[in-house]
């Protein structure tokens, strides 16, 4: 599940809806937590990133980076 949210995520990432991505990778953030699955975490985390620095918001992409 936590690899289908990120994939899910990254759908909405490329279609530019920011908001919805950022919901996905948080819902695979907090599934790959529970089984410790560090892969998905620091994709997610990277990718959320990624996003507020698109947006400009410098501050935020570093905290997730």
């Amino acid at each position: 599940m936590a690899s289908a949210y990120h994939n899910i995520g990254d759908i909405y990432k490329y279609q530019g809806n920011y908001k919805e991505a950022l919901t996905y990778y948080n819902k695979a953030i907090n599934i790959a937590k529970k089984m410790d699955i560090k892969r998905v975490i620091a994709f997610s985390l990277n990718n959320i990133g990624n996003l507020y620095h698109k947006q400009g918001n410098y501050e935020q992409a570093l905290e997730y980076y």
